[in-house]
């Protein structure tokens, strides 16, 4: 996808790769732990708070990780 985002949004991302190594594997474990949720919510609704808990501090952090990846300098470089 690195062609055609180049190519119509005259973008490229120099922090992808680094970006990847934990966005991808914090994702699997935001889903993971939603699926979690779902199930003991079904099962037992009294614990239910607490998985919600632990996957709202995961996309949290995800969010914060990529706040900070987006904010370093020459994150994104504009093409001609």
């Amino acid at each position: 996808t690195f062609l055609f985002i180049a190519h119509y949004f005259k973008l490229f991302s120099t922090v992808t790769v680094i970006a990847n190594l934990f966005i991808v594997p914090l994702a699997t474990l935001i889903t993971l732990s939603g699926l979690g949720l779902v199930m003991v919510a079904l099962l037992c609704p009294i614990l239910a708070p607490l998985f919600a808990c632990s996957s709202e501090f995961l996309v949290l952090l995800l969010l914060k990780i990529n706040g900070f990846l987006v904010n370093l300098p020459f994150a994104c470089l504009t093409l001609p």
